[in-house]
């Protein structure tokens, strides 16, 4: 019995992290979508949506980097966005 207690008292927080793992794929998934399409501005967009909840996501902060480059924003490469989990809520709810 107990063990069943902890098994349902652990099936919400996999859920929800599974949601936010589906969540960040499928916006990264959009940003590549625009990326190779050119549109960069856009794609940056999401890019920073992501790195808003996961900061250590290296291809999302390959990409950022690729398209801040190809608008000609080598300045902003450096800084990037870092993870706020505060907002985490704000940020999925914009998803």
């Amino acid at each position: 019995m107990a063990s069943l207690l902890a098994r349902s008292q652990q099936e919400p927080a996999h859920s929800a992290s599974l949601n936010l793992a589906n969540a960040l794929s499928a916006l990264a998934k959009g940003a590549v979508v625009h990326h190779q399409a050119g549109r960069y501005a856009e794609a940056i967009r999401l890019y920073e949506r992501i790195l808003a909840v996961k900061a250590d996501f290296p291809e999302i902060h390959n990409n950022w980097g690729h398209a801040l480059s190809a608008l000609g924003a080598h300045g902003e490469c450096g800084a990037s966005p870092q993870a706020d989990p505060s907002g985490l809520g704000r940020a999925l709810a914009q998803i």
